[in-house]
């Protein structure tokens, strides 16, 4: 992206993250931000497939293509001290540090957001970790289960009889990821303003709480204590359980009407008429009236 189309004035970030977090370097780069990824000698950990045409070839990780659009990169050992020192002068030239280590591993190593300030003292430094720098949960183990089940989003998902269940697909860094992109660019107005960088602690099981925008001011709204309806959508409004997943001869089809009620009964109406007119609606299918079943299933 050209500095004259670029939503962000000039910026350069240091990207040391690994995983979904990559997607904050990427959203930055995407807004014009000059990211350069820092990766270890012997290939990053998320050099991992699918590959493009089955390769295996970690050159050609689509994993590693997608994290890492709009981004320059260069390998450097930060455990050595030559890598080290390399990095103190790449610092020097920059706005943005990310990374995605455990806590306290850059400290170790001479290069934590103490000592990059005496190079630079306005650097923002934005560390993204499964439960953040402090507090009784930083140095937990994580996973993908367990950070889920800490934010409590886990309420949601499942049928209402069983246990929950986790998200299919791993989001927990995707989201730590993009809130590490807005902290920094948090952090970076503030520098516009005072002048002073500082020091972005993110944290995977804080920003997945934003999932549960829908279910927890259900009760603050509509006195509604929420639980999990499994293969369905619950309209709180309403009490509306509008089904979503159906099954088919060949497995199984979701159909997600959003707007409200109305949409979803005249849709589905529409769409049984349209199956019985090509000899395809079961009978059980027919007999819904769709005018007056709300709970339709």
């Amino acid at each position: 992206m050209s500095v004259t189309h670029s939503v962000l004035p000039p910026l350069r970030v240091l990207d040391l993250t690994e995983g979904g977090c990559m997607l904050g370097g990427r959203l930055l780069g995407d807004a014009g931000a000059d990211v350069i990824v820092i990766e270890k000698p012997e290939g990053s950990s998320s050099r991992t497939g699918p590959y493009y045409h089955n390769s295996g070839d970690p050159q050609q990780s689509l994993v590693w293509f997608s994290f890492n659009v709009n981004k320059r990169g260069i390998t450097l050992d930060i455990e050595h001290p030559e890598g080290q020192e390399t990095f103190r002068r790449l610092t020097a030239g920059a706005d943005i540090i990310m990374e995605s280590f455990p806590p306290g591993y850059m400290n170790r190593l001479g290069i934590g957001y103490d000592d990059l300030c005496r190079i630079k003292p306005d650097i923002i430094y934005c560390a993204v970790t499964p439960f953040g720098q402090q507090g009784p949960k930083s140095g937990y183990p994580a996973s993908e289960l367990t950070a889920w089940a800490s934010s409590g989003y886990l309420n949601a998902c499942g049928e209402p009889d069983e246990a929950p269940v986790w998200i299919s697909v791993p989001q927990t860094n995707l989201f730590g990821g993009c809130e590490g992109a807005v902290g920094s660019l948090m952090a970076y107005y503030h520098r516009l303003t005072t002048g002073e960088g500082q020091f972005v602690d993110v944290s995977m099981q804080e920003a997945i709480v934003s999932p549960n925008m829908n279910s927890l001011p259900m009760w603050d709204t509509n006195g509604i204590d929420f639980k999990r309806v499994g293969s369905a959508i619950y309209v709180a409004s309403t009490g509306v359980k509008q089904k979503i997943y159906f099954k088919c001869r060949d497995g199984y089809v979701m159909i997600l009407a959003i707007g409200g009620n109305e949409p979803y009964l005249t849709s589905s109406s529409a769409l049984v008429r349209w199956m019985d007119e090509n000899g395809q609606a079961p009978d059980w299918l027919k007999r819904i009236d769709w005018a007056t079943d709300f709970n339709a299933s």
